[in-house]
């Protein structure tokens, strides 16, 4: 009886964990404005439509600020050449990522960029 239960614990909870991992892989980023991210959003999907403020690219990624009237550190590793086109001083993008804190500052870590149509 008792391994039966064990059992069916054990094999319940491996179940959860994988429609966990297989929700969150599909979970659509919130929409949020830069002045609403917070601590509380750490680890949180997230869409950003924002300015890029400055730039600098190394070889395998990217450092850049967002600016929306506040502003939010962003980096994009492992960028595709369409992305570094993107990615430029002034432009306007919609950015996708996950909110982490670093040191004691919060940042995105790029998942998408893609050009952000304002007359849309």
């Amino acid at each position: 009886m008792q391994k039966t239960l064990n059992a069916t614990a054990v094999a319940a909870t491996i179940i959860g964990l994988a429609l966990l991992f297989v929700l969150d892989c599909y979970a659509q980023p919130v929409q949020m404005r830069i002045s609403s991210i917070s601590q509380e959003n750490i680890g949180k999907f997230v869409e950003v439509k924002a300015k890029v403020n400055w730039i600098s690219e190394k070889e395998k990624s990217v450092f850049f600020e967002l600016y929306d009237g506040n502003t939010l550190f962003a980096v994009k590793f492992n960028p595709t050449q369409e992305e570094r086109v993107l990615l430029r001083r002034n432009s306007f993008l919609v950015v996708t990522g996950k909110i982490q804190k670093y040191g004691k500052t919060i940042e995105i870590v790029v998942d998408s960029v893609k050009p952000w149509n304002q007359t849309a």
